[in-house]
């Protein structure tokens, strides 16, 4: 009992906070760095509800919660980099800033012009 009320308390706090935050985006209005803070604790909650299946053995629920887990892992730390991105400057991070291959760095040339974009930085 103590090991699934323990491994369930960072689900449910990350859950609470998701919770507030869309209370307080709806009635404050929009506001994009909310909007990204709130989408991190959401997706924290579903790496942390991933983790309280495993951990607590719920083998029904496994299938589910093994692809959210892994789609969850995956974005958590894409989502904080947003938040953090647009805390610190106040815009929005650029596309090319997330994506690190050069291919989607520089859209803004064309496809044609990116070996030369690439060559010719410093």
């Amino acid at each position: 009992m103590a090991t699934l009320i323990f491994s369930s308390l960072p689900m449910f706090a990350c859950g609470f906070w998701t919770v507030m935050i869309a209370c307080n985006l709806y009635i404050d209005g929009r506001n994009r760095g909310r909007m990204m803070l709130m989408l991190f604790m959401a997706m924290a909650t579903l790496l942390y509800a991933g983790h309280c299946v495993f951990l607590n053995r719920f083998y029904s629920d496994m299938p589910l919660f093994d692809s959210l887990y892994s789609f969850a892992n995956l974005a958590v730390y894409h989502v904080l980099y947003l938040y953090c991105q647009y805390d610190i400057t106040g815009e929005p991070a650029a596309p090319y800033m997330v994506v690190s291959h050069p291919v989607c760095r520089d859209r803004r040339n064309g496809f044609n012009n990116i070996y030369h974009d690439v060559v010719s930085r410093p």
